[in-house]
C-alpha cells in the first residue's frame, strides 16, 4: 500500500486544502460595492475564520438571512460588510449558527 503523510506545517504555510484558490475581497471595495446599492449597511467584526473556506461559509450564511441583499467578508481585516434590512443582531446570530463569534465593529 502507498500511504502518504501529510505535512501539516506545509498546509498551513501554502494555506491549507481549504483555501485553495480563494481570496477574500479587501474591504474597501466590499464597502464601495455595497454601499452604491444604497442600503442599509452593517459591518461586523468576526472571530474564527481562518481560510478562504471560511470566507465563503460567513458569506453563506450572512446572505441567508431574509433581508439581506449582499455580504462580503475581508480575511485580512476580520470584517464583514452586510448590505440589507436586516437588525444587526439577526447576522450575529446566523454566524453564531455557523460556528463564528461576532460583533458589531466600531
Amino acid at each position: 500500500m502507498n500511504h502518504q503523510k501529510t505535512d501539516v506545517k506545509n498546509n498551513e504555510k501554502s494555506g491549507g486544502c481549504c483555501c485553495a484558490n480563494k481570496d477574500a475581497s479587501p474591504i474597501e471595495t466590499a464597502h464601495q460595492n455595497l454601499k452604491g446599492k444604497g442600503l442599509p449597511m452593517h459591518t461586523l467584526a468576526v472571530e474564527g475564520a481562518k481560510c478562504g473556506g471560511c470566507v465563503s461559509k460567513i458569506e453563506s450564511a450572512l446572505k441567508s438571512v431574509a433581508g439581506v441583499e449582499d455580504a462580503r467578508m475581508d480575511l485580512p481585516s476580520a470584517t464583514a460588510t452586510v448590505a440589507g434590512d436586516v437588525q444587526a443582531e439577526v447576522l450575529i446570530s446566523a454566524l453564531e449558527g455557523v460556528g463564528f463569534s461576532a460583533f458589531i465593529a466600531q
